[in-house]
């Protein structure tokens, strides 16, 4: 995707690609491998996820969504990766985008029943998912000159097989080699409004 500035002034401009899986391969017991930098809790009730926010649990009709703010590791080029693995690891879904242009990344889960909406969003985005006011006082908002372009690539794969999982998991646990993630039980000032 590019991303071009007309105007003949500077603009701002956000961008977050809302990437949703849902049924069969959310389900109970999926869960999801990224290379955790940082990771905090949205907001309170997303705080009662923080231990599990990397496993899907069982449909409960009613449940809030719970979402989590973070920041991946990257390989050398900028590169990083984060996958959804189906409940018996026999196929997943991943996504790979450089962490220059997309620096952020939000975790959705919705764990309600069926039709009611028991997705999962891997979210890369060039800033969170706050009021634009919030992420411009902390200096998230990107902003084009005029007649700026910028780009942004996902490469989205399906892996059908274990060991293609595997492949995929291999790589994501080289990203993140050598980085203890830290992992926030409260949301974190400057992430949450």
């Amino acid at each position: 995707d590019q991303v071009t500035n007309f105007s003949h002034e500077p603009a701002d401009m956000q961008l977050l690609y809302h990437i949703n899986l849902g049924a069969p391969l959310a389900s109970a017991g999926a869960h999801i491998v990224a290379p955790i930098e940082t990771l905090a809790p949205r907001d309170r009730h997303s705080s009662a996820d923080a231990g599990t926010w990397n496993t899907l649990g069982a449909a409960t009709p009613g449940l809030a969504e719970y979402a989590h703010f973070s920041e991946l590791v990257a390989d050398p080029e900028g590169r990083t990766r984060a996958m959804l693995v189906a409940a018996d690891s026999t196929w997943a879904a991943s996504l790979q985008f450089n962490r220059a242009s997309l620096p952020m990344f939000t975790i959705w889960k919705s764990q309600r029943q069926g039709l009611d909406g028991y997705v999962v969003g891997l979210e890369p985005g060039t800033n969170l998912p706050n009021v634009k006011r919030f992420e411009q006082q902390q200096g998230r908002v990107p902003t084009l000159a005029p007649g700026q372009t910028r780009q942004f690539e996902i490469d989205f794969e399906l892996h059908l097989d274990a060991s293609s999982v595997n492949t995929v998991a291999v790589d994501i646990a080289n990203i993140g080699r050598g980085v203890e993630p830290t992992v926030h039980r409260d949301p974190m000032p400057g992430w949450s409004s």
